[in-house]
């Protein structure tokens, strides 16, 4: 879906429009869903968008 969002918005609003990567934020590392999802992120966008390696923990 994401990656659907960012397509129409270069070709109805900003053409030049780039994408930068993704940052993961909030991700309580302590539990394995977060492992989880993580995972599945790189893996969904890692072949067409950067997924920046730092990972932003959620504060406890």
């Amino acid at each position: 879906k994401l990656l659907q969002t960012i397509s129409k918005v270069q070709r109805k609003i900003n053409s030049s429009l780039s994408i930068a990567g993704v940052a993961i934020t909030l991700a309580d590392m302590k539990t394995n869903l977060a492992k989880s999802t993580i995972e599945t992120i790189r893996d969904s966008f890692g072949r067409n968008i950067r997924v920046f390696d730092t990972v932003i923990p959620v504060a406890t």
